[in-house]
């Protein structure tokens, strides 16, 4: 509401309006009964409600027969102009030109055609009421039907129904319409059925379809460029799924409602004269050149009903505003004033007198002269020298002009924002520098609302796209899958979350769980995820900063690389690079979870798990150098490659580093790590995955039978893919890899490699690359553990069936939340491999 955004404001009005895009006129609207407003038709969320079809009998004029009509909305039956059918229904052809009675209003109505009617709904008979139907409002228009609008704007019926259903709510008209119909004869029938209603974004409120003289933007010119910029890729979303929600929304996107029936907002730039010719007025008729539009900005932006004279001094501004700033304004204004007026003066006027005050006009006109009389006069009068003029209709010249009393939609200030935050219309040297910027971040909820719009603005006002890249991100939910908001009350305090678990874990937390685009589930519990990780984190930092030790030989990784290094050494060397690469792609992916995931999983799973745990042997040896270098290097890279999720521990992590592997005081000035070719030894990883994978096998079939964790075993290690034959011997016959696999797996030795045959009594596991079968029948009671396992495969199998049942129902998929979705498929996926390795090692047995 600042001079600068108010101008753009007015600016963009004015300009849209010259070149035909601004119009007003009489269309349907939705129109929310509580608010009093207007929504735009992205402003309305549609709801599943279960409600009925009830099958009402139309009697004919001439008294024989009738058509029975099927409708969700009996209420508004009073409000039909005609009756339609399909032309192609060869039920009614004979019908079509033929007169009914409207029950309960007694007037007659045609019998029209029209294709826009479902055959297979109801009876095929459809009633048309254009006053309160987006759909049948279109019919009318074809066929040149009346307009009966039945309802105020608090969604009582008015005056043009019969007198005994005069301010009725419209729920409670319902019940007695039906009521009288049934008691009449006319009711056929009512079956169950459910069906979408709107209710508004602001209140829930179901909103009302109405014919209302409003204000429009024509949105399909403005909509092409919008268009053609994402089919030419000069635009881009991330996820890239919302490009085709975008182009669907844009394709058939219908004139966008902009004015309001609201106290707060921009007012719309319209004076009407006496003989009602529309005056649009544009910034400069408002203020002296070059001077400052004080009283301007009062007058336009900030008073919600005043009629600006069309001359004024301080004195006659005050008397205006004392006569019509409140008492002139409309009902529905009116009434917003009092709950500002309420929570303004809340604990200093007893809350019964304050409406007495604000429902007497008399009383209001006296509460404001006095209020304006001690604030603004003296202001007024100090400016009022100065900026003073006069308004006429530019058709007839009449000076009594009384100002068009909505309120612009709040998002026709917002569509503005990627220009006229930086000084639009005036081309200042911010917007040069600054327009179009790059990258856009919001949620998808306003893709409509807010970024299409700004994108159609960006083309019609700059001339070019206002952002490339648009990710859009999902919405925080809580643990029962129900967005937090403040009037719900089902928020967390962030505060909370950094008192008890750190800001790095919220950080951290709300990354990892955002797959990029989906919705977010919190609960307190889930920052437990982010506290372990910066447990972790500092715990591993502190084994290796406390091993290391002043004068040893420290080395970088291109250094590190002429040295005698270890497999396992090149292994993590080259999987951090590796990392390095995955990170840059996903930042530039704005695959962010990816990053938080591909982070946790590098230094948990192998940098943790894998290296430290084999470091700790090779510390007290000759390559303790070699090693501590690698740990500091790895260590280093991880902390800066995680500084931009989880800034505070990484800088004090950072601080301790030997100032020799640092180049910079700072973590936050210091080089972002990039990808080195050197540096990448596929072999390496290769090798180190097979090892992986052994170890994991051994592990599993210890799992499944419950071997105890004392004793050991011996293993065959079958190879399924022969191309990786020689990687598989060299590392079985290596000892350092052989003693890992001794260590990590209790095996006492491996007896065989290659292609080997199962004997009586072994038990297996299957990987991509090996196979393992172990020697059990000495270890175990095999019959017993084989009885064990298959209750276990029943059990699991149970809980499979009924996750399966789940994903198989239409409406569980089409009614959870994706996320919700998405944590069953994991659960499915999880049972089936889970069964599927219990049933290896049966068959193996």
């Amino acid at each position: 509401m600042d001079e600068g955004l108010s101008r753009a404001v007015l600016t963009a009005f004015v300009s849209l309006y010259k070149q035909g895009f601004v119009y007003r006129g009489e269309y349907i609207i939705n129109w929310c009964p509580r608010c009093g407003t207007a929504l735009a038709d992205d402003e309305v969320e549609h709801e599943e409600k279960a409600s009925n079809v009830w099958y009402i009998r139309y009697p004919f004029a001439d008294g024989d027969g009738y058509v029975v009509v099927a409708t969700t909305r009996p209420e508004t039956m009073l409000g039909d102009t005609a009756v339609a059918v399909n032309p192609n229904d060869e039920r009614y052809k004979n019908l079509i030109g033929k007169k009914v009675i409207l029950p309960l209003a007694e007037r007659e109505i045609p019998i029209i055609a029209d294709e826009y009617v479902d055959i297979e709904f109801g009876t095929g008979c459809l009633k048309v009421t254009p006053g309160h139907d987006p759909n049948d409002f279109e019919i009318g228009l074809r066929h040149n039907l009346p307009v009966v609008n039945i309802f105020n704007d608090d969604a009582t019926l008015n005056d043009n129904v019969p007198e005994r259903y005069r301010g009725l709510d419209r729920f409670e008209a319902r019940k007695v319409i039906v009521r009288d119909l049934e008691e009449l004869g006319l009711l056929e029938k009512v079956e169950p059925h459910k069906h979408a209603v709107g209710h508004c974004y602001r209140c829930h409120t179901i909103i009302e379809p109405k014919v209302s003289k409003q204000w429009f933007v024509k949105m399909k010119p403005l909509a092409e460029p919008a268009i053609r910029a994402a089919e030419e890729g000069e635009i881009r979303f991330f996820p890239e799924r919302w490009k085709k929600v975008y182009l669907n929304w844009l394709y058939n996107v219908r004139d966008w409602c902009i004015s309001r029936q609201i106290w707060w907002g921009h007012r719309i730039p319209v004076w009407y004269c006496q003989d009602e010719h529309v005056n649009v007025f544009e910034y400069d008729d408002f203020k002296d050149k070059g001077k400052y539009p004080v009283i301007f900005y009062i007058l336009f932006d900030m008073w919600v009903a005043t009629r600006i004279p069309n001359e004024f001094t301080p004195e006659e501004v005050v008397e205006e505003l004392k006569k019509s700033s409140i008492v002139d304004a409309n009902k529905d204004a009116k009434r917003s004033t009092k709950e500002v007026y309420l929570e303004i003066h809340k604990g200093r006027i007893n809350k019964d007198d304050d409406l007495s005050i604000l429902d007497d006009e008399r009383k209001l006109a006296e509460y404001f002269e006095e209020n304006i009389e001690n604030d603004g006069k003296g202001f007024l009068r100090k400016v009022g020298d100065r900026y003073t003029f006069a308004l006429r209709c530019k058709t007839c010249g009449d000076i009594n002009l009384k100002r068009d009393e909505d309120v612009l939609d709040t998002w026709f200030s917002s569509w503005l924002w990627p220009f006229s935050t930086l000084g639009w219309p005036e081309e200042t040297d911010l917007l040069k520098r600054y327009y179009p910027t790059d990258v856009l971040v919001t949620g998808a909820d306003i893709l409509f609302f807010w970024v299409a719009r700004m994108i159609m603005a960006g083309y019609r006002f700059m001339g070019s796209r206002p952002f490339t890249d648009i990710y859009l991100h999902g919405a925080v939910l809580d643990e029962r899958g129900v967005k937090m908001s403040k009037s719900l009350g089902n928020g967390i305090d962030p505060l909370d979350v950094v008192r008890e678990y750190g800001a790095d874990a919220l950080r951290y937390t709300c990354v990892f769980l955002a797959p990029t685009g989906q919705n977010l589930r919190l609960s307190m519990e889930k920052f437990k995820i982010g506290s372990r990780f910066a447990n972790k984190i500092w715990n591993a930092s502190r084994f290796v900063l406390m091993n290391y030790e002043e004068g040893m030989n420290l080395y970088s990784l291109n250094e590190l690389l002429k040295k005698d290094l270890d497999e396992i050494d090149k292994w993590i060397i080259s999987l951090y690079n590796t990392t390095v690469a995955k990170v840059h792609k996903y930042f530039e992916e704005y695959r962010l979870s990816d990053i938080a995931v591909t982070l946790h999983e590098f230094f948990w799973d192998n940098f943790c798990d894998w290296y430290i745990e084999i470091s700790k042997v090779k510390l007290g040896t000759e390559k303790a150098d070699i090693v501590m270098s690698v740990l500091l290097n790895i260590l280093v890279g991880f902390l800066k490659l995680l500084h931009p999720i989880m800034p505070f521990i990484t800088e004090r992590i950072y601080k301790e580093i030997p100032d020799k592997l640092k180049d910079t005081d700072y973590l936050v000035i210091s080089k972002y790590p990039v990808y080195d070719g050197e540096l990448e030894n596929r072999e390496a990883e290769l090798t180190f995955e097979i090892l992986k994978e052994i170890v994991y096998n051994i592990r599993q079939v210890r799992g499944i039978l419950n071997i105890k964790p004392t004793d050991s075993v011996d293993v065959k290690i079958n190879i399924n893919l022969r191309e990786y034959e020689r990687i598989i011997l060299s590392l079985t016959s290596d000892e350092v890899f052989v003693d890992i696999i001794r260590r990590l797996a209790k095996v006492r030795n491996i007896i065989e490699v290659g292609d080997v045959k199962k004997s009586k009594g072994e038990a297996g596991a299957v990987g991509k690359y090996v196979s393992v079968l172990v020697p059990v029948s000495e270890l175990i009671n095999v019959e017993k553990e084989k009885e064990r396992i298959q209750k276990e495969i029943s059990r699991l199998g149970g809980i499979l069936k009924g996750v399966e049942a789940k994903l198989s129902n239409p409406n569980f998929i089409e009614r959870a939340p994706q996320e919700i979705v998405d944590e069953e498929r994991q659960k499915k996926e999880q049972f089936e491999k889970m069964i599927a390795e219990m049933r290896e090692i049966i068959e193996a047995l």
